[in-house]
């Protein structure tokens, strides 16, 4: 995970832009991909558990590798709880889940103070799945906005889909290039250096 400056004032900014906008929904350069599939199996459960609008039929690759819709992409916590319990929503406790988390009035302090780790547990396990973004604010912010009532989107492009994008689009010949220009990089560094930092 990335390192955070002790004295960013990511947050602070964060809060202000929020209060400035009041976004209905906060756009996040997050890969969806782990969260959709996660997603979609429970969907694909509840199907199975015969609850209401919900078709087994629905979805015939749970790792189709874009989203369907953009709601799709939208994070929602009762799909977190449905995760953590392994259950459909009809058998979950609502007032002991992250979906109350920021709702002072339905949830307890005590309940609420010891689902913290857990609520961080489970955006890192299920949405981010040790795909950290590289500038601190946006980890930090994903945090902060689940936990806070926001809605967020993850917005970027699914790794799977651009590796076939680029594998339609480009020759052989074009990707022995590419290959080529790489290697030359990394022989020319005088420190180490990964495959992807070469690229850039």
């Amino acid at each position: 995970m990335p390192q955070v400056p002790l004295e960013s004032g990511a947050l602070d900014y964060f809060i202000d832009i929020i209060a400035r906008h009041m976004p209905d929904v906060i756009f996040l350069q997050y890969e969806s991909m782990p969260y959709l599939t996660r997603q979609r199996y429970m969907s694909h459960k509840c199907a199975m558990n015969d609850v209401e609008d919900y078709d087994m039929k629905a979805i015939d690759n749970l790792n189709d590798p874009h989203p369907l819709t953009w709601e799709e992409s939208v994070v929602n916590l009762l799909t977190l709880d449905m995760i953590r319990a392994n259950n459909t929503h009809m058998k979950i406790d609502y007032t002991k889940g992250l979906c109350t988390y920021a709702y002072p009035d339905i949830q307890d302090k005590r309940t609420h103070d010891n689902l913290h780790d857990r609520f961080v547990e489970a955006i890192t396990n299920h949405i981010i799945c040790d795909n950290w973004s590289p500038y601190y604010e946006i980890n930090q912010v994903m945090f902060k906005a689940l936990m806070g009532k926001h809605k967020v989107i993850l917005g970027d492009m699914p790794e799977i889909l651009l590796r076939q994008i680029l594998g339609n689009s480009l020759s052989l010949e074009d990707v022995k290039d590419i290959f080529k220009f790489v290697i030359e990089q990394i022989g020319k560094a005088k420190v180490p250096v990964t495959m992807n930092t070469a690229t850039i």
